[in-house]
């Protein structure tokens, strides 16, 4: 069976200019089985290099939160340790673009805010479960099993349950949830699942970072191919490489014709895409 984990780091009652430049929700998709595994591997690398045990974002020092050669380390050794031990992760994440959709909207209301964030909540719950059924072409008696557990938001919990358990049985999967869960839950047999939600929000609160460091970068820098050039010196640059090529650049071939091969990343407002092209990356299903 496979477990989806789900958070979102970032405002959305102030505009760009008085808050978070960006609004980030993420989900991670691994098999039930291995969540232990992930859990241990972020704990111990936490200490190392969060100076740290695991913590949800919000409450790490912000030494550990600005320094990017630490977190450019905890990002590559949680991937490269999750690679060793054959661990599958799969993330879908939703970036706002708060300064650009104030443009199109020409309005910083929350409410204009709120609807495009639930816009890419939708966008990322169809991409998981489509993922979700074509992997499971590919596996002999495959179980189309989902359990599904997020972070406590009062403000979308009803929505959230509504449109994940339609989408459920829309595409005739099998979904236990989705379950809210506080980060620090009261029940212990909840823990390691508060756990993976720290890990999630800590993962999207680093990419949220290194996104709005990008968007410095692409106003200030001199590279003609920033992001994807040797020559840069940003590590939030290095990354957010990391992150997108190891968790978010997933294909899937089927007798050797290939049936999936999509980023897991939606981006508001979508008529900005392509603006950040050498940040996101190329993506089939926008084109």
């Amino acid at each position: 069976m496979f477990i989806i984990i789900s958070d979102e780091c970032g405002d959305t009652g102030l505009s760009y200019s008085k808050g978070t430049k960006s609004f980030i929700s993420g989900t991670m998709l691994t098999e039930e089985k291995n969540l232990l595994s992930i859990n241990n591997i972020a704990r111990s690398i936490s200490r190392k290099y969060l100076n740290s045990p695991l913590r949800k974002w919000s409450d790490l020092k912000g030494v550990a939160k600005n320094n990017p050669n630490t977190l450019y380390d905890f990002i590559s050794e949680f991937s490269k340790t999750a690679k060793q031990n054959n661990i599958f992760i799969y993330f879908s994440i939703f970036i706002l673009n708060k300064q650009e959709n104030e443009i199109i909207t020409r309005t910083n209301q929350k409410e204009m805010h709120e609807y495009f964030i639930w816009r890419g909540y939708e966008l990322c719950f169809k991409r998981i479960f489509s993922f979700v059924k074509k992997y499971g072409f590919t596996v002999h008696d495959y179980d189309y099993s989902i359990k599904w557990c997020l972070d406590r938001n009062i403000q979308r919990e009803s929505q959230i349950e509504q449109a994940i358990k339609n989408l459920a049985n829309q595409k005739n999967i099998r979904l236990d949830g989705p379950h809210f869960i506080s980060k620090r839950p009261n029940d212990s047999s909840l823990h390691e699942l508060s756990t993976s939600i720290k890990i999630v929000d800590i993962i999207i609160g680093i990419m949220r970072k290194s996104f709005e460091y990008y968007l410095n970068c692409n106003n200030d820098c001199k590279l003609d191919n920033c992001v994807i050039s040797e020559d840069c010196q940003n590590n939030f640059i290095g990354i957010w490489n990391i992150f997108r090529d190891n968790f978010l650049s997933i294909k899937i071939e089927l007798n050797h014709s290939k049936i999936w091969d999509w980023q897991g990343i939606i981006y508001q407002p979508q008529n900005f895409r392509n603006n950040h092209k050498r940040f996101i990356g190329n993506d089939d299903f926008f084109i």
